[in-house]
């Protein structure tokens, strides 16, 4: 009598470049903005030897799934970020910052864009934009410390040491003098917002950009929200878009730590 044969179960096939990156890019999301080591991440990637993870990392960077902090961790860049919102996991800090942002603009009926910190760079997260205001940066653009740069400033107030160093020493990093660009973070934290003609538009009656840091419980910033105002309706309802603005960082804030 013949015996049937049970096929044998094929053994699956992995890419372990591929594996190894997919394992990685887990690790980083779940460590956010607190980063882990690099010693930490060739551990739990079941101890890779340290040139095979150097090489994996310098790809990452790269391709901005991951950022280098103030501390010397790697944590989750801005790549990561996106893939996490376009699979319906994470972003839950630009849902909050759109949640506010739309309540600023139906307040004021001005544009509003948030920027987010990742470690060395400010870059654009979330927008709200109304037809009759101003177009905001692109989603992904990248603010660089400069004295006239307001996003970069307010967020900079925020810093010390060595975070505070590697900030404004980033890659691009336009500031001229280091000293005004302290003065001018000192000068924010005393008024409470930073507001200054926008770069390379007419200082007399031309727009104003309001910015201000948004901060986590400890009081380090994760990002900053900005408004950009034509000058004839910030001259009529500044009072009004400040205090908008403030609400908005206040909800934001609320909203993270409960």
């Amino acid at each position: 009598m013949a015996h049937s044969r049970t096929p044998a179960r094929k053994t699956a096939r992995t890419i372990p470049a591929l594996s190894r990156g997919l394992k990685a890019l887990k690790i980083l999301a779940s460590a956010g903005d607190a980063g882990v080591s690099f010693t930490d991440l060739g551990r739990e990637l079941n101890d890779l030897p340290a040139p095979t993870l150097s090489r994996l990392l310098k790809s990452l960077l790269a391709d901005e799934f991951v950022v280098k902090t103030g501390a010397g961790l790697y944590a989750s860049g801005p790549a990561l970020e996106s893939l996490g919102r376009t699979l319906g996991s994470g972003g839950s800090l630009e849902e909050l910052a759109l949640e506010a942002m739309r309540a600023y603009s139906h307040e004021t009926g001005e544009s509003i864009g948030f920027a987010r910190f990742y470690g060395d760079r400010l870059v654009m997260a979330e927008k709200v934009e109304v037809a009759d205001s101003f177009k905001l940066a692109q989603y992904g653009y990248a603010f660089r410390p400069c004295e006239d740069e307001g996003p970069t400033i307010v967020v900079a107030a925020h810093l010390a040491g060595n975070e505070f160093n590697i900030f404004v020493r980033s890659a691009g990093s336009r500031i001229g003098s280091i000293a005004t660009f302290k003065r001018r973070a000192a000068a924010y934290r005393k008024a409470g917002v930073q507001i200054e003609p926008m770069p390379h538009r007419p200082a007399r009656g031309g727009p104003r950009r309001a910015a201000l840091a948004v901060l986590d419980s400890g009081g380090h910033p994760v990002g900053e929200l900005h408004t950009v105002v034509p000058g004839a309706h910030f001259q009529r309802n500044g009072k009004k878009i400040v205090a908008c603005l403030l609400r908005a960082a206040e909800r934001m804030a609320t909203r993270m730590s409960s």
